[in-house]
């Protein structure tokens, strides 16, 4: 275990020391990825949360509902 005393700041790249536990962590993070279905990552965030740029009907406008059976 590395103790963070000596570098708290994390500023040490352990990866250039231990490249095969960055592997080992970098499929273990894909496989639990893609287990979650949360692949492909998405940073548009504006673009989601419009419904006019994602394509999306506006289902509540000023105080009144769209409702869609099912």
């Amino acid at each position: 275990m590395y103790e963070t005393s000596k570098d708290w700041t994390q500023a040490h790249d352990l990866s250039k020391e231990m490249p095969e536990k960055l592997h080992a962590l970098q499929r273990l993070w894909l496989i639990e990825a893609t287990k979650y279905n949360v692949l492909p990552l998405d940073d548009r965030m504006a673009e989601r949360c419009n419904p006019d740029l994602s394509g999306r009907p506006l289902l509540i406008r000023g105080n009144r509902q769209m409702l869609f059976g099912g």
